[in-house]
């Protein structure tokens, strides 16, 4: 029944290797359809009518040329999309690198006409705060800012008294995601002193963990002026997922106001009556890649 096709697939299969990409599809794609017409007994088209021998030819020809011709429409439209969004990405680029290089020109002339007063003056004031900003982090040092330590169910009813802002991770050892998020924890204390980060081993602090109801481990409670304002249970937060970056976290303790956020993000900052690192510190904290 379907002699005269397969002699005609044939042919189609001995076209010269420098048949069109066109040419080639539509053969495919003609011998694709001759397949399903054999697996469901051939000889009908799409709409149930009986084809003889004769017009099969053309008639499978005439949908695969169909089927060719919608495709490469198809990927056409698509290609230039693709082209309009590049082209519109980069003409955003070049925007703002172009006010970028404003800004720094305007703050070069500006600090070209100043005179040597005021450039004293600017000095003066940025060693004040140099110095300041020092001092603000020995202090914070001195109060265990910076570190990230297990601490037991007492010591932490007594940070709690000394300290408007704490992250706390409920973890035990055997859960491979405390340890991940630990490796988090660890890297923000460092950077961000104006708040208090540590631990508590759940195994050792059954009262504790029964009365802040930890169920899900890990577990961070976020801790502003004695109270819990936020809880983080496993890593839903961060889409369930184990390789979720640093920053991530730093943008979801920073919603909170819980530690100071990176400027470029908009978000405001933390209210401390005893002074808060500088929002350009922390952008230069996370240079390197959003770790």
């Amino acid at each position: 029944r379907h002699a005269p096709l397969g002699a005609w697939l044939r042919q189609c299969a001995a076209l010269p290797a420098r048949a069109s990409c066109r040419e080639e599809a539509t053969c495919d794609a003609a011998a694709s359809m001759v397949q399903q017409l054999h697996l469901r007994g051939g000889g009908k088209d799409i709409n149930g009518k009986e084809i003889n021998g004769k017009d099969m030819h053309n008639w499978v020809m005439k949908q695969a040329t169909t089927q060719v011709g919608n495709e490469m429409l198809q990927r056409e439209v698509v290609k230039a999309y693709e082209h309009k969004i590049k082209v519109e990405m980069e003409k955003k680029l070049m925007q703002a690198a172009h006010h970028v290089e404003q800004q720094v020109e305007k703050q070069i002339k500006h600090m070209d006409d100043m005179s040597s007063s005021e450039l004293e003056k600017l000095r003066d004031k940025r060693l004040k705060q140099l110095k300041k900003d020092h001092s603000r982090k020995k202090r914070w040092e001195s109060k265990g800012r910076g570190g990230y330590d297990v601490l037991t169910e007492t010591e932490f009813f007594e940070m709690v008294h000394k300290h408007s802002r704490i992250v706390v991770h409920f973890f035990r050892d055997a859960t491979e995601r405390c340890k991940i998020l630990d490796r988090h924890l660890k890297d923000i204390a460092q950077r961000h002193l104006e708040t208090l980060f540590i631990r508590i081993d759940v195994e050792k602090s059954a009262f504790l963990a029964a009365r802040l109801d930890i169920k899900v481990l890990p577990c961070v409670k976020v801790i502003k002026q004695g109270e819990v304002i936020k809880t983080l249970s496993g890593f839903e937060e961060f889409g369930a997922r184990d390789d979720f970056r640093t920053v991530d976290l730093v943008m979801c303790l920073a919603r909170c106001r819980i530690l100071q956020p990176p400027e470029s993000t908009g978000l405001p900052g933390i209210d401390d009556s005893n002074g808060n690192i500088s929002s350009e510190d922390v952008d230069d904290c996370y240079d390197d890649g959003g770790r």
